[in-house]
């Protein structure tokens, strides 16, 4: 076992395509982050795509919705989600008043959906590197926030340790040297869609970031992985390899 990277960062999204929220701590079950995406807003009218979630996919000013629990979520009872918008409007997650926001957004009435196990599109857990992001901003000429690839981790590789976090497929990673500490199996690449090209702050969308990530990285940036322990992440910590 060997130290190969930080944990730079901590992200939970209590909505599916909802901006995230930047933690300090999070507690990583079985099912991911607690409280990743365990909510989504459907859509009732497109059953054709296979990707029946309402997200920046289908209206970039997704993204620009900041969504967070009241409380703590833990695997009990759903906890209380605000909902604020562009203009620093807060509301329930299931109030009217949001409801009609989504729908003038989109163009259809959504419909609200929790599931406890979370709304993913593979995997439970998404991780990226620093030195990715940068890479591929290097490449496209843009100063490119992490935030667009929507990672629930973010990680500082460790100089001249490995290119990227791909480097490390099929490995274990170990958040911390505590006896809880949790441990991530890397299992496959990212394949990325467009809502990377989306920017956190405005929803202004930059094809070129898609384009170039398909045509030299297979479409992939970052990696998905699996809970093989559950336990508490803490930004800051080291992580190792086994």
């Amino acid at each position: 076992m060997r130290n190969v990277a930080t944990l730079a960062g901590i992200f939970r999204y209590p909505v599916k395509g909802m901006r995230g929220q930047v933690l300090e701590r999070a507690n990583l079950g079985w099912h991911g982050l607690a409280g990743d995406r365990r909510f989504a807003f459907l859509d009732g009218e497109d059953d054709r795509s296979g990707f029946p979630w309402l997200t920046g996919r289908k209206s970039p000013g997704m993204v620009l919705y900041q969504a967070a629990f009241a409380g703590e979520e833990d695997e009990g009872p759903p906890q209380i989600v605000t909902v604020t918008n562009a203009q620093g409007d807060s509301h329930h997650l299931n109030s009217e008043a949001l409801l009609a926001e989504l729908t003038g957004l989109f163009g259809r009435t959504p419909q609200l959906f929790r599931m406890k196990r979370g709304c993913f599109d593979s995997m439970p857990v998404s991780l990226i590197s620093r030195s990715t992001v940068a890479g591929i901003g290097e490449q496209v000429e843009m100063e490119l926030d992490a935030r667009r690839f929507r990672p629930n981790l973010l990680i500082d590789i460790l100089p001249g340790l490995a290119e990227r976090e791909e480097d490390w497929m099929d490995g274990l990673l170990v958040f911390g040297e505590r006896e809880d500490s949790p441990r991530l199996r890397l299992n496959r690449p990212n394949k990325r869609c467009v809502m990377i090209t989306l920017d956190p702050e405005t929803g202004a969308a930059a094809p070129v970031i898609l384009k170039y990530v398909a045509r030299s990285r297979d479409e992939c940036a970052g990696v998905y992985s699996s809970v093989e322990k559950p336990g508490a992440l803490i930004a800051g910590e080291s992580i190792f390899l086994i």
